[in-house]
């Protein structure tokens, strides 16, 4: 896209450092590699003073893409103050007991000596129809 814009443009480029047309293209530095794409431009070279340029920043979506972040930047950073101070408030007010809740009564039980034992009971009592046989021989 970029090499694109540069070739329809049919303005000769000029450094601006001495004015001179005879530019070439350069190679990108590590950090020109990352920022450049954002920025839409391009590095070039001037053969006659060799200073390096860019070409092609729009400094307008720049400046407005940096405030845009500061602002974002300043709201995040009020609404997180405004939070702790809320809960910093909370914390300072005295805590306030509960009302307690009771459980429901549990329904009360028999004591165990009322429990049916199965040597009372002759159908408990009674052994199995195998222990018979073997009680029997």
């Amino acid at each position: 896209m970029l090499k694109s814009s540069l070739r329809k443009s049919r303005l000769p480029m000029e450094c601006p450092h001495c004015h001179s047309s005879d530019v070439i293209r350069s190679r990108r530095k590590f950090a020109e590699r990352f920022l450049l794409p954002v920025f839409r431009a391009s590095v070039m070279r001037c053969r006659d003073c060799k200073k390096r340029f860019w070409i092609g920043v729009e400094w307008g979506s720049v400046i407005l893409g940096l405030l845009t972040m500061t602002v974002t930047a300043c709201l995040l950073v009020g609404v997180v103050l405004a939070h702790q101070a809320s809960v910093e408030k909370a914390a300072a007010k005295p805590v306030v007991a509960a009302a307690r809740r009771y459980r429901r009564a549990m329904p009360k039980l028999p004591p165990l000596s009322s429990i049916h034992r199965a040597a009372d009971d002759p159908v408990l009592a009674d052994p199995l129809p195998s222990e018979r046989a073997a009680s029997q021989k």
